[in-house]
């Protein structure tokens, strides 16, 4: 893939992964984001594409739109807002949280 295509892929990726994650209060598992992303855009997240070997790798490569964290065993990727998402963060945030 030249470097143009990948750079424009890039930024689709990037485009589409911060507001399909800010949506989510408290993050999700890597496995759940892919699932999610996938049904939003009709493919997984292509890191494989992008010239990365790992789904997670490729997200600590963008730490201006997720965040990457083990948390009880599991890894959990959370949305990192810029301007023009901080907003969805603030009504995120006011949500209640489900208990069972």
């Amino acid at each position: 893939m030249a470097n143009v295509d990948l750079a424009q892929l890039l930024e689709r990726v990037r485009k589409n992964l911060r507001p399909t994650l800010i949506s989510q209060k408290g993050g999700v598992s890597l496995e759940r984001l892919n699932k999610d992303y996938s049904e939003l855009m009709g493919e997984g997240i292509p890191f494989s594409q992008l010239q990365f070997q790992s789904m997670e790798l490729f997200l600590r490569s963008i730490p201006d739109v997720c965040s990457v964290e083990w948390r009880g065993g599991e890894l959990v990727v959370a949305g990192v807002a810029d301007e023009s998402t901080q907003h969805i963060v603030k009504m995120v945030r006011l949500q209640r949280t489900k208990t069972t």
